[in-house]
């Protein structure tokens, strides 16, 4: 007797071709916003705000909000779709060989997007013309960073993750030591994102809601305090604004700088930007197109690279999008400056390796109908040749 269990109709469910269908439209209509999306923000932003997500909220008319699922979320249940429909549920024979290679090779890009979004390193880069960097910050992570200038005029850096601090609330603390300082840091109260105020105790943070669609926007903040051997003890608050001075201090006779800040990422070259340009939509604030022109240092390898908004630049598993630009201002300290969304990707060929296995399927589909459609038309032939004689 046929199973018409609960468990049985959800495995046939997960496996069906109208879920399929249904996924695949989504992603069509996702896609065709996402790409208009893109004449009025970045390809980093549309990229965040579409497919790197579970879920995202659209404004229906009189400002209603609908959630709709994200890319992540359809392309999971794609994989699953294609896991139990076409890999497990299908008979696997060697006319079906190739349509099993098909569903492998659109299984891997799935299951890479999700490593991607599971380990990717993402953050972003800001560089005025004529600076360059071999490093690039987090857009969401934190850590403390404890800074000293020594003899060689070099600085020695003592990190903190965030790890460490960011579940700490206003009762909570934990100590931090090094066999290179001289002191113990006790960090308490991480607040994500908060801005200074004073009180009748003294400098405080007053938190505020979390920016849901622009995370560099948060200024985390924590309280910091150095403890000696000998007892003496100093108390500040760090603040995670840009341009935020470090807390400096004395110990045993050496200086010492604290810092929050967002956590950094070491490239494996320099990037110098030699000129950035950008336009704005008439009558608006927003950039129509911006663009960059960088210097790329590997060691005595010098390559110069034009970057635009849908022209990154592809390096050492590391991918540079232009996604903002800063005219010349008093703002900016009469600069321009161009910024640029890094992410590492675990596996930057995943697309190219998942379109050649996609192409062996659909090369050996085709090879099993062109000999299926030849042995047929031999047997029409031997027939019709029968009936003649």
């Amino acid at each position: 007797m046929e199973k018409t269990g609960f468990p049985m109709k959800v495995w046939r469910f997960l496996g069906s071709f109208a879920l399929a269908v249904t996924i695949l439209v989504l992603l069509l209509i996702l896609t065709y916003a996402g790409t208009m999306a893109q004449r009025t923000a970045s390809i980093h932003d549309v990229q965040t705000r579409y497919f790197d997500s579970y879920f995202l909220i659209v404004d229906l008319p009189l400002g209603i909000p609908l959630p709709v699922p994200g890319a992540n979320l359809l392309m999971s249940l794609l994989f699953v779709n294609l896991m139990v429909g076409g890999m497990i549920r299908m008979r696997r024979d060697w006319k079906r060989a190739g349509i099993l290679t098909i569903h492998l090779g659109i299984a891997i890009l799935l299951a890479g997007n999700v490593i991607e979004f599971l380990y990717a390193e993402k953050g972003y880069m800001e560089l005025a013309e004529g600076e360059s960097s071999d490093d690039y910050v987090s857009y969401t992570k934190w850590e403390l960073a404890v800074l000293e200038s020594t003899e060689n005029g070099k600085e020695r850096v003592h990190v903190v993750p965030e790890t460490q601090f960011m579940k700490l609330g206003p009762t909570d603390s934990v100590s931090v030591s090094g066999p290179d300082l001289p002191f113990t840091l006790l960090l308490s109260d991480f607040i994500p994102n908060c801005v200074p105020a004073i009180t009748a105790e003294g400098p405080a943070f007053r938190p505020v809601p979390l920016d849901p669609e622009q995370a560099v926007r948060n200024r985390a903040g924590l309280i910091a305090a150095a403890i000696e051997p000998d007892g003496t003890r100093r108390e500040t608050i760090l603040w995670g604004a840009p341009g935020s001075q470090p807390w400096v201090f004395r110990a045993d006779g050496r200086r010492f700088g604290v810092v929050l800040r967002r956590q950094r990422y070491l490239l494996p070259y320099r990037v110098e930007l030699r000129k950035a340009e950008g336009d704005k939509h008439p009558g608006t604030g927003m950039a129509s197109r911006y663009a960059s022109d960088v210097t790329r240092y590997e060691g005595n390898t010098v390559h110069d690279v034009h970057i635009s908004m849908n022209n990154p630049m592809r390096e050492g598993g590391y991918i540079f999008y232009q996604s903002g630009f800063q005219e010349a201002s008093r703002m900016t300290g009469g600069r321009v400056i161009s910024t640029f969304s890094v992410s590492a990707e675990p596996i930057d060929k995943k697309p190219l390796y998942a379109c050649i296995v996609i192409a062996i399927g659909l090369a050996w589909h085709f090879l099993i109908k062109l000999y299926g459609y030849y042995m047929a038309e031999v047997t029409r032939r031997e027939r019709a040749a029968n009936a003649a004689s």
